[in-house]
């Protein structure tokens, strides 16, 4: 598991955190800190073995691989003001903007950003929903994009797709 832990402090960009240890809490280790203030969603992709977050202080979103390799800056555009909650799917990632109310998706691709939906701040988690990462599920791919305003789920879209080819 993985999980991120910050406190305020513009002079040390080193207190935030992404922290990690087994599912049994055992073997707890700091992952990731240096140019980290305010981290706040993750999110896996596990077909890469990546790690994404956003950091709401640098209004960035930032990847790296689960050896601790490679980290990036992926995106640090204009609709990162406040970014909140993030989730990964495919060769996308989404995220809330906790001030504005925004919901976006960043095409990992080609890198252009679509505002999805505006709604009243604050937003705060975002999570996809898919199937496939379940074992031994063959069936009809749901993709459920959700999103938290004021403590209540709500639904944004819902897409059906008969195999898992046609999602790519």
């Amino acid at each position: 598991m993985y999980w991120t832990d910050w406190e305020e402090d513009e002079i040390d960009d080193s207190v935030g955190r992404i922290e990690k240890a087994w599912m049994d809490g055992f073997h707890r280790q700091i992952f990731v800190t240096s140019k980290m203030l305010w981290p706040n969603g993750l999110t896996l992709d596990f077909h890469t073995s990546t790690l994404y977050w956003c950091d709401a202080y640098y209004d960035h979103i930032e990847k790296v691989f689960l050896n601790g390799t490679h980290r990036k800056v992926v995106y640090s555009g204009k609709e990162l003001n406040h970014p909140f909650g993030l989730s990964h799917h495919g060769n996308y990632v989404f995220w809330t903007d906790y001030m504005n109310g925004s919901i976006f998706q960043l095409d990992l691709i080609t890198n252009t950003v679509t505002l999805l939906r505006q709604e009243r701040p604050p937003l705060f988690g975002l999570q996809i929903y898919d199937p496939r990462k379940q074992q031994g599920i063959k069936h009809q791919v749901k993709l459920l994009l959700s999103f938290q305003h004021n403590n209540t789920s709500v639904v944004t879209k819902i897409f059906y797709f008969d195999s898992v080819s046609e999602m790519l």
